[in-house]
């Protein structure tokens, strides 16, 4: 195998670990900041997890202007939490008080306004309350709980009870706490897969809290099925056996009390009975999802349809509207990052080449530079000078001594550093200064997130296009272009054309980068 591909498959090799931990990385990231939403007759409806000014909307590639945010603490209704207890022995009895005072903790943080549905599981489904938001019924509801000698078909009972609660409303939001000892792969009735489905379906978060031991393989198996419901729609799970601080489990699974309910009206041009994708920015946050339109909007003053169901004791849900940012089917995420990988490869390969081409310009030009500022003497005529003169590459020389008079041996002789002036200019990550973009100042230098900027950086919170850096009359100035993210210099927003200096730290998005120049 010759030598050069040999070297770029071990330099894949050595890029490849650290580029699958990127990946997990960002993947984490992105599912942080879930986002639940619904179509409601001819509006989409958005709850995003943090309140703030929305100052973008999109649906697909349309623009929408009719958009209304408020508060949930502002709705009737801000919330449903449906809680599912596993109550049989097998709960240790150590960890029994330890639910009862989650539970406290979760109704005494209640929302104006927020309704509960507890359940315990057994062979069916028991009821201790349904939609219910008064404390001392809450409260009477959670330390009633008796923990019996039963069989749990816990699979089974959670698939109906989130099926029930979704039925009940699709287009509210709500959560869903399940306290169990884990979940089994058992192939009868609904099946784990089954479950996860309609949990990805619903969208809505699901908080996962593990009881008892994990001494097992079997026990660690069926606790790892349980926290796996919550990492679908980007929820937090919680386990006994690592932490018994109930009230940062309450304020974790509280986490949406502080939420934003965004309501768009959709325009007519999207309402065709298709899957788009939403995008909001609120406060600075770009949050996106995917959402299946209405066929049609209805006629302004026209009273939503009434949705019915049917008897689906035993059935699956038809597919809903709501779908959960992160809610995204596994093969797409592999093929998504199958896609990733050999995009990656592909650079991994051009980046190499592209190194050593330029390499060679760098040693090529340093080579220009010597020869030109040498004293150079060349037997021809004066017009003849002027003429090699102007053939310079480039815009020419900055400076040139004048021509020395002719000797009447036709011997000129040219003296100074006729070599061009360029100013480079460096990008320093002020967090992380191993991170830097370089480039010669020739034009206009766009820096953004998008491939097609001379400077691209890669982060969500850069927008495609972010500025303009460009030299005139031997300054360097730098130049805003995004009108919803500005670029700024420390918090002033660049308004207009900025002159840079070395030092100059320019803020964009939540990327902080130092301006260095030379030359």
């Amino acid at each position: 195998m010759p030598l050069k591909i040999k070297r770029i498959i071990r330099s894949l090799l050595l890029v490849f670990p650290v580029f699958m931990i990127a990946v997990c990385l960002s993947l984490h990231g992105a599912a942080a900041s879930p986002v639940w939403a619904a179509a409601d007759g001819a509006n989409a409806v958005l709850y995003l997890p943090h309140s703030g000014e929305i100052t973008d909307c999109q649906v697909g590639t349309v623009s929408c202007s009719d958009v209304q945010a408020a508060p949930i603490s502002e709705s009737e209704t801000p919330v449903r939490t449906l809680i599912i207890l596993d109550n049989s022995l097998s709960i240790p009895k150590d960890q029994r008080p330890l639910i009862t005072q989650l539970l406290t903790n979760l109704i005494g943080n209640r929302m104006e306004g927020e309704q509960f549905t507890i359940v315990t599981i057994e062979d069916d489904i028991h009821y201790l309350c349904t939609n219910e938001s008064d404390y001392l019924a809450l409260s009477s509801a959670v330390n009633g709980i008796q923990y019996q000698n039963q069989d749990t078909q816990l699979t089974d009972n959670v698939y109906q009870a989130i099926q029930t609660l979704y039925q009940e409303s699709p287009t509210q939001f709500s959560r869903v706490v399940i306290v169990a000892d884990g979940v089994d792969d058992k192939e009868i009735g609904y099946t784990r897969a089954e479950l996860q489905e309609l949990i990805q379906t619903c969208g809505y978060p699901v908080y996962t809290v593990g009881c008892g031991p994990d001494n097992t393989d079997e026990r660690t198996a069926m606790l790892d099925n349980l926290f796996a419901l919550s990492r679908i729609t980007s929820g937090q799970s919680y386990y006994f056996g690592d932490t018994t601080d109930t009230y940062q489990m309450a304020q974790g699974i509280c986490e949406y009390n502080q939420a934003q309910r965004v309501t768009i009206r959709l325009p007519a041009e999207v309402c065709d009975g298709t899957v788009r994708g939403v995008k909001v920015v609120c406060g600075g946050e770009e949050y996106t999802t995917q959402l299946m339109m209405p066929f049609e909007s209805p006629q302004a003053g026209s009273a939503p349809e009434k949705k019915e169901y049917a008897d689906t004791e035993h059935t699956k849900p038809v597919p809903a509207q709501p779908m959960a940012a992160s809610g995204v089917p596994l093969w797409m995420v592999a093929a998504v990052g199958g896609g990733v990988i050999l995009v990656v490869g592909a650079a991994g390969i051009l980046l190499l080449f592209c190194r050593k081409r330029k390499k060679k310009a760098v040693q090529q030009e340093q080579k220009e530079e010597k020869k030109a500022s040498e004293v150079v003497e060349i037997r021809d005529t004066v017009p003849a000078i002027r003429h090699w003169y102007d053939d310079l590459p480039g815009d020419g020389p900055d400076e040139c001594t004048d021509f020395a008079a002719d000797t009447g041996e036709n011997t000129v002789q040219v003296f100074g550093n006729v070599s061009r002036r360029t100013k480079r200019l460096r990008l320093v990550n002020v967090k992380n200064e191993s991170l830097f973009y370089e480039v010669t100042l020739q034009g206009r230098i766009t820096v953004g997130r998008s491939a097609s900027c001379q400077i691209t950086i890669d982060n969500a919170s850069v927008s495609r296009t972010q500025c303009e850096i460009y030299q005139q009359d031997g300054q360097i100035y730098a130049v805003n272009r995004s009108q919803t993210n500005p670029t700024r210099i420390g918090r002033t927003v660049m308004d207009h054309p900025t002159p840079l200096k070395n030092g100059t730290v320019l803020t964009m998005g939540k990327v902080q980068m130092r301006v260095e120049m030379d030359g």
